[in-house]
């Protein structure tokens, strides 16, 4: 089974993978964030025009070779991705058909690449550091934007469930919720039986 764990910037993805991994070491694999392991090794950050389309195609690209790497090294276990292939469309501007037609895919094939979707909101205001790594650039408002992208990317996914922010729930509730969604989804012998609905 392949799960992705998404949301825009300081969502608590990563850390929230981590914690997966260490929990659950006898049922899951983790697959590292491609963009992270491209921009510590010094590939430019381009943002704009086509230097930008160049850092996404390496993105997606990676994303997917690594994916099939943890695949073929742990072939009984399940996989938590931090990030997917679809997150790109959230950076990559408003021609959606460039984007799968420069990576030579579509929008059902990437969808059919993972059985369940974990969206991540961004951390509320008063908890958002844009400084919390050497890679996080992103103002609070240009993470909500980019978070709102990532959910309509996703959106037709038929398993997704989203991890909802809310004033009155903290970052360990937030890691609470997934371990307890992880292990319904490890323990599921249908994944149509779960209730894709926002928590």
């Amino acid at each position: 089974m392949k799960i992705v764990l998404t949301g825009g910037p300081s969502a608590g993805k990563t850390t929230v993978a981590t914690s997966l991994i260490k929990h659950f070491y006898d049922d899951l694999v983790l697959v590292p964030e491609a963009a992270s392991i491209l921009y510590r090794g010094g590939f430019p950050r381009c943002t704009e025009g086509l230097a930008s389309l160049c850092k996404q195609r390496a993105i997606f690209k990676v994303q997917k070779e690594l994916e099939t790497l943890k695949e073929i090294e742990n072939p009984s276990k399940s996989y938590i991705c931090d990030r997917g292939t679809l997150d790109g469309l959230a950076y990559w501007g408003d021609n959606q058909d460039l984007f799968f037609s420069q990576n030579g895919t579509n929008l059902e094939d990437e969808l059919a690449r993972y059985d369940v979707v974990i969206h991540l909101e961004v951390a509320k205001m008063a908890d958002y550091n844009s400084d919390h790594s050497d890679i996080r650039v992103e103002s609070y408002k240009k993470a909500i934007e980019i978070d709102e992208k990532i959910k309509k990317a996703w959106e037709k996914h038929h398993c997704r469930f989203i991890i909802r922010t809310l004033e009155n729930r903290d970052f360990v509730e937030r890691i609470y919720l997934v371990h307890t969604l992880i292990r319904d989804i490890l323990n599921s012998k249908c994944l149509d039986d779960l209730k894709c609905e926002p928590i």
